[in-house]
């Protein structure tokens, strides 16, 4: 698993750190937009190189000065431009521009949304979902509170993923946080990704991110 990956997925897991409902929901959007600014994937092929999890592809351009607000070499200034409440007042709406100055604009809330590409279990408590378009691709990003032991879910899902053809790969990273990166075709389309799962503050919780580079 590259470093990129990995930190995708401790980025998940520390998000279920945030326990209210509304502050789970504006960290997922936080997540989106975090992803949007470093690339999020979204000049992600098929079988290639990936800049998923936060991180820039490999050959990308190179971080900015530490302490300076200076942006990457080649880059633009990344950042939201707007944010505000939906019109049924359980959502919120949000737009901005990445780094390398693409446009993304979405929604998060506390519900998944509808065209989520992933397996959901009935058991599970939704917490906040979220979904970005960001130069043609999609971003979708869930959270949901479970019952059981963190990895036995972490096994069944792995499984689940497998199932539908997914090639995953999975990662101890304590006694009770662990990981999954995937990626491959579904449904016609590319998708890759991070899943957390895990209990540090007591809580249990799956965190479910997505991407489809090339949209739908």
């Amino acid at each position: 698993m590259t470093l990129n990956r990995l930190g995708g997925v401790v980025a998940l897991l520390v998000g279920t750190r945030r326990l209210g409902v509304m502050l789970a929901a504006c960290c997922l959007l936080l997540a989106l937009v975090g992803l949007a600014a470093c690339g999020g994937g979204s000049g992600s092929e098929p079988g290639g190189g990936s800049g998923s999890g936060g991180g820039p592809a490999a050959g990308g351009a190179a971080a900015g000065d530490a302490g300076s607000d200076r942006p990457a070499e080649g880059g633009g200034q990344a950042g939201l431009e707007d944010a505000r409440i939906g019109d049924d007042g359980q959502t919120v709406e949000f737009e901005g521009t990445t780094g390398d100055g693409q446009q993304f604009a979405g929604t998060a809330g506390m519900s998944v949304p509808e065209d989520f590409p992933l397996p959901i279990y009935p058991e599970w408590t939704v917490m906040a979902g979220a979904r970005a378009d960001v130069d043609g691709g999609v971003q979708w990003n869930a959270a949901f509170q479970f019952d059981g032991e963190p990895a036995d879910l972490l096994d069944q899902y792995a499984r689940e993923l497998e199932g539908l053809g997914l090639a995953i790969e999975k990662v101890e990273i304590g006694s009770d946080l662990f990981g999954i990166t995937f990626e491959g075709t579904l449904a016609g389309r590319f998708l890759e990704g991070e899943v957390g799962i895990g209990s540090p503050v007591g809580m249990k919780i799956i965190n479910i991110q997505v991407r489809a580079p090339q949209g739908g």
